[in-house]
């Protein structure tokens, strides 16, 4: 008797383990890839077109989507008074159509087309080894985005040198948040983009441990030097924006 309970318990771990290690299978993790469109409203109808995103967000609302969507509006550059809306952290799978198909592209051409003049979409792909997420899950209230047009055959050289900087910047915790991605197949090529955090406006201001002085305090002057040529060798062109987050805008699961 003895026996046959231990079988029993025997069997029974093992139906356990067996549905645990499903369960995890089934917990896909998070993926890379992120989509950002960008859309210029029609000139003379920003109202018109922010009226009808609304309306859109709504709809993802009565859909259950379970993609969040939170829109910025560029306020800096060239595309001043453009919209980006984005969706992050998917697998390149995922991007056939989005969670909900067709039926969501479809609902955005009939309600938005009208008030719009332009619209692209640029494909990233996060590096985390080169990142340094926010610590809070909170959607800042502003961001600067830098691009960084790479020149041909130094992309790892740029890999190398931006490593090392934020190898840097986390050993000394200095207090800036930001996502870098690979542009993909989106226009010029190779592009990197830094997406950094900024909570108030207050925050654009230089900290008080200069960047010069941080690569120093890590590396020593010969090497910080070499980093930035690095840096300078690599890249071909940059330019920047400020995004500030529209939560009127957004979606979020809820």
């Amino acid at each position: 008797m003895h026996r046959v309970t231990l079988c029993v318990m025997f069997v029974s771990l093992l139906a356990l383990v067996a549905v645990s290690a499903a369960s995890q299978e089934d917990q896909e993790e998070p993926g890379d890839v992120g989509q950002v469109h960008f859309v210029k409203p029609k000139a003379g109808e920003t109202l018109q077109w922010e009226a009808a995103y609304k309306s859109h967000v709504e709809w993802h609302h009565s859909k259950n989507d379970t993609w969040s969507w939170p829109v910025w509006e560029i306020v800096t550059g060239a595309r001043a008074g453009q919209y980006a809306i984005g969706t992050f952290f998917h697998h390149w799978k995922d991007l056939e159509h989005g969670d909900l198909g067709a039926d969501d592209n479809a609902h955005a051409r009939e309600t938005l087309d009208r008030h719009t003049a332009s619209s692209t979409m640029e494909v990233w792909r996060y590096r985390s080894g080169v990142s340094n997420p926010p610590k809070s899950d909170d959607t800042p209230a502003y961001a600067a985005v830098y691009y960084r047009l790479l020149k041909q055959g130094m992309t790892g050289t740029y890999t190398g040198a931006v490593r090392k900087i934020n190898d840097a910047i986390v050993k000394a915790d200095w207090g800036v948040g930001y996502y870098r991605n690979v542009h993909v197949n989106s226009g010029e090529e190779p592009m990197m983009v830094r997406w950094v955090a900024r909570r108030t406006w207050e925050d654009f201001a230089p900290p008080a441990l200069s960047f010069p002085r941080l690569l120093e305090d890590a590396y020593g002057k010969e090497e910080a030097a070499a980093i930035n040529d690095a840096l300078n060798r690599s890249i071909d062109r940059g330019w920047s924006e400020i995004w500030a987050y529209r939560p009127d805008l957004s979606y979020a699961p809820e």
